[in-house]
């Protein structure tokens, strides 16, 4: 079965160029069957992607978790340049890792383009993606590419083995794990916010802060008890946090929030300044940027990126400066 979409070329407000004629290449839409949203709705989904119908489509829905990185790699290899993601923040990290093989990307002319279906949809709030899907295919047909960096993590996977991972949005050390594989565990009944603040303040109850050994740049160690070790090459995260408000996804930085030794009933009291994207003023909270990041401590702590647990540190964050192409 195929579905057509088009995708119509203008001009991108980040200095690159389409052509004033339809994309001459093959399509690709991921679909996350998983995602319960998407999965009520794509019977009134599907049409309006038809109703962009100047080129062909070819839609794949994901199978189990992983499979969506593996399909945009074969895809890639058969030479589409155009790959939709149509679900949330942890399909978009799996397309995105299926975009490079071995750490190179498989064509960097090929072209991301993001279609949301989760529940954090925090990706899409630094890119000016709408929720609304109808909105959002009407954005993805207007053509306009942005360039983003994307970071990419080395680190001990759960399993223990060294793994490499590509981020796209944010990476955390500590209590945002933690979050995480509490709300993955969860129904979410009353939506992605309440999800995660319900996580974070069950999560308080138990938490011991970890002790971390950090250096941004290749600088000195310093060593550290955290609540939490953000790394974030986006805006948002946690369902509409924002721990470094002022982060560029295209900068050629990593933006870093340390949460360190502040105490758990002070830190919930600051909470609503990320929730309103605000700095906190707080002598254990620093902000600082980098290109390269290195952590690692003896404590049993994890690391999450783009809302999924990947693993432990020691761990090492590399900004990739402007490696993909994404429809904005």
């Amino acid at each position: 079965m195929q579905v057509f979409l088009q995708f119509i070329p203008g001009f991108s407000i980040f200095l690159i160029h389409n052509e004033d004629k339809p994309f001459q290449m093959k399509n690709l839409l991921i679909i996350n069957s998983y995602a319960g949203t998407i999965a009520r709705h794509w019977k009134d989904i599907e049409p309006q992607v038809r109703e962009h119908h100047m080129y062909p489509t070819e839609f794949q829905f994901t199978e189990a978790p992983g499979h969506a990185t593996e399909m945009t790699r074969t895809a890639l290899h058969e030479g589409y340049k155009n790959i939709v993601v149509l679900g949330g923040d942890g399909t978009i990290n799996e397309t995105v890792n299926g975009f490079f093989e071995n750490g190179v990307l498989i064509n960097p002319e090929a072209t991301l383009g993001i279609l949301t279906g989760g529940s954090g949809n925090d990706t899409i709030r630094t890119l000016g993606i709408s929720r609304d899907v109808t909105q959002a295919i009407r954005q993805l047909a207007r053509g306009n590419v942005m360039l983003c960096d994307v970071g990419r993590i080395r680190c001990r996977g759960v399993d223990g083995d060294e793994i490499e991972r590509m981020f796209f949005n944010v990476a955390d050390i500590g209590l945002g794990a933690m979050v995480v594989q509490k709300v993955n565990r969860s129904s979410k009944p009353f939506g992605g916010r309440i999800a995660f603040l319900a996580a974070t303040t069950s999560t308080f109850i138990s938490y011991r802060k970890p002790t971390l050994r950090f250096s941004f740049d290749e600088a000195p160690m310093k060593e550290e008890k955290i609540i939490t070790l953000v790394v974030a090459n986006g805006r948002w995260f946690g369902g509409g946090l924002s721990p470094t408000p002022t982060a560029q996804i295209d900068d050629g930085l990593f933006s870093i929030a340390v949460f360190g030794d502040i105490s758990i009933p002070t830190y919930v009291r600051k909470i609503s300044y990320l929730m309103k994207g605000k700095t906190i003023d707080h002598p254990c909270v620093t902000y600082a940027t980098a290109k390269k990041v290195f952590v690692e401590s003896d404590d049993n702590v994890f690391i999450e990126a783009d809302g999924e647990v990947i693993g432990k540190p020691p761990a090492s964050f590399e900004i990739l400066p402007r490696a993909m192409r994404v429809y904005v």
